[in-house]
């Protein structure tokens, strides 16, 4: 069943996010260094299907940061063994420009 939303054209990925700095752990580890102060980092994306690669929004959002972080964890990027926190034991500053040499933008800012 198709909802309200549905279109004819291939469909599109639409995420937000906002990182409240926590008390008890820094917020954003690394992106924005410890800068929220009480502040709001906002992040958004809007992906689409590739024709060229004939790969859907959904398969792009979601294979692409997985494959990310398993060359993060193969490159030594983190110290940790084991099971992780990928939010807590990896490198916050790489991820963006790992998902934007794929295509795929994220804008972020601090309110």
């Amino acid at each position: 069943m198709k909802g309200k939303f549905a279109g004819k054209g291939p469909p599109v990925c639409i995420m937000g996010l906002e990182a409240h700095e926590s008390v008890r752990a820094p917020g954003v580890r690394g992106l924005l260094g410890g800068r929220l102060k009480g502040q709001v980092a906002t992040f958004s994306l809007v992906d689409r299907y590739d024709p060229k690669t004939d790969i859907s929004a959904r398969m792009r959002t979601r294979a692409f940061p997985a494959s990310i972080v398993v060359q993060m964890l193969a490159s030594g990027a983190s110290a940790k063994h084991g099971g992780i926190l990928g939010q807590r034991d990896l490198p916050a500053d790489m991820f963006p420009e790992e998902i934007e040499r794929r295509g795929i933008r994220i804008e972020y800012g601090i309110e």
